[in-house]
């Protein structure tokens, strides 16, 4: 891969922050789309396990320089997103239009239970009930459409940064 790429890669992961944090967060009050899960799941359905994990590392980090919370937290959970989407599209029919709305959705609920598993060891209480049906279920249903509508776009990025 050459410092195109990488630069390429870079940036777009940085133009889907600043459309998210600027535009997206706007919709419903309490639960925003993430466009960098559909990024790391659409790598990790494409690329498989490694370029998932890559692409979910950079996409943490960025996040969690810009965001101020839990520093590595969200890094943590994006590898692990990146990692179980690439597992997961080895072992389904990629292709197929349903599976990258489910995986959307899995890897969202992964995500956000990892999130919530490390806020607890660090000490930070988040109401179980409240944020299971105000965030996390929303995000589910919010995030595994976004990954869905978004995938073909993402495939055809992923498939021309990783040249596969």
């Amino acid at each position: 891969m050459s410092w195109r790429h990488i630069t390429a890669g870079l940036l777009v992961v940085l133009t889907a922050i600043v459309v998210q944090t600027a535009l997206l967060n706007r919709f419903i009050p309490g639960v925003s789309p993430d466009l960098l899960i559909a990024l790391v799941t659409a790598a990790g359905l494409v690329g498989g396990p490694p370029r998932g994990a890559v692409t979910g590392l950079f996409c943490g980090l960025f996040t969690d320089l810009m965001v101020d919370r839990l520093l590595g937290l969200g890094t943590i959970s994006m590898v692990a997103a990146g990692l179980i989407s690439g597992l997961l599209g080895q072992g389904l029919f990629r292709e197929n239009f349903v599976v990258p709305f489910l995986v959307g959705g899995v890897v969202t609920a992964c995500r956000q239970s990892l999130f919530y598993l490390g806020a607890l060891a660090f000490g930070v209480h988040i109401p179980f009930g409240e944020s299971l049906t105000a965030v996390v279920i929303p995000s589910i249903c919010y995030n595994g459409l976004l990954t869905g509508l978004l995938f073909p776009l993402w495939q055809r990025l992923v498939r021309r940064l990783y040249r596969l």
